[in-house]
């Protein structure tokens, strides 16, 4: 069994490694389809995963551990 603080670095070396592996396609859509057009695609997704999250909040305390924190993942 890990102990938590080798699952948080675990964790923050996965989430790292997920930056990198999508910051290379990114590098070649900004140059192939602007900055401008990413932007207005990516403000209303991400809105909405964000207000995912925040409501994932109000869930009553009786809900299970992978409820509430699924759509904070998510």
């Amino acid at each position: 069994m890990l102990k938590d603080s080798n699952k948080a670095l675990f964790a923050s070396l996965g989430y790292g490694a997920v930056q990198v592996v999508f910051t290379i396609p990114t590098l070649f859509l900004i140059d192939t389809k602007g900055r401008r057009t990413l932007t207005l695609i990516t403000f209303p997704i991400m809105a909405v995963f964000l207000l995912a999250a925040g409501l994932a909040t109000l869930m009553p305390e009786t809900a299970s551990a992978g409820a509430r924190l699924g759509p904070v993942v998510l």
